[in-house]
C-alpha cells in the first residue's frame, strides 16, 4: 500500500470509519503541545463535531478552511488519492470558504507543504506517535521503514503521508496555502 508521496505519487490508506481528516502535520504539532490532558477517543462518534472542537478550540482565527473532511464508503476498499486531485484556491473565495466551514467539501491548508491524510480512529494515536522531525527525518532517509513502525503502533494502514512534489512541478499542490479536494 503506497501511503507516501513525495514526488505526485498517488496514495492509499486503510479505511476503518470513512471518517477522513486532512491535516498539515504542523497543525498536529500545534494540537499536541496545547491539548493537555484533553481526550480525544470521541473523534469517530460525531466527526463534524468533532473537527468543529478542533478548530474551535486550537486555531480560533484560522477559519474552517484549515482542516479537510471527507466520508468515504468502508466498502469501497482502499482510499486512494492522486495528488493531481489537490488543487490550490483563492483563500478569498468566501463560498468555497463556507463550504469547507460546514464541511460540505473537502479542503483544508497546509504551512508546511504537506498533509498527513488519517482515518479519524487513529487521531488520539498518530497525534502521539506522528511529529515534524521523524517525519523529516523519514523523508530524508527511509519512509518506508517509518511508515512500518508507525503502521505497527496503530495495528492498522489508516493513514498516508503526502509531501508536496515542490513548485513548477505540475502540481497544484505546491508550497503552503488553501487547497481543495477534486474528486
Amino acid at each position: 500500500m503506497q501511503q507516501y508521496s513525495c514526488n505526485g505519487e498517488p496514495i492509499e490508506l486503510e479505511i476503518l470509519t470513512g471518517h477522513l481528516l486532512f491535516i498539515d502535520p504542523l497543525y498536529l504539532e500545534n494540537i499536541r503541545e496545547e491539548s493537555g490532558n484533553m481526550g480525544f477517543d470521541n473523534a469517530t462518534e460525531d466527526p463534524a463535531a468533532f473537527l468543529q472542537l478542533l478548530e474551535n478550540e486550537f486555531f480560533p482565527y484560522g477559519g474552517g478552511c484549515l482542516l479537510g473532511f471527507k466520508n468515504v464508503f468502508k466498502s469501497a476498499g482502499p482510499f486512494r488519492l492522486s495528488v493531481e486531485q489537490i488543487q490550490r484556491i483563492d483563500g478569498t473565495n468566501s463560498t468555497l470558504e463556507q463550504l469547507s466551514v460546514e464541511k460540505k467539501i473537502t479542503a483544508f491548508s497546509s504551512d508546511f507543504g504537506a498533509c498527513v491524510i488519517l482515518d479519524l480512529v487513529n487521531f488520539s494515536a498518530l497525534l502521539q506517535l506522528l511529529t515534524i522531525e521523524d517525519i523529516i527525518d523519514a523523508t530524508e532517509s527511509d519512509f518506508p521503514l517509518y511508515q512500518e513502525r508507525i503502521n505497527r503502533a496503530i495495528g492498522n494502514k489508516g493513514w498516508a503521508y503526502i509531501q508536496n512534489p515542490g513548485i513548477e512541478n505540475g502540481f497544484g499542490f505546491a508550497g503552503s496555502g488553501s487547497y481543495i479536494v477534486i474528486d
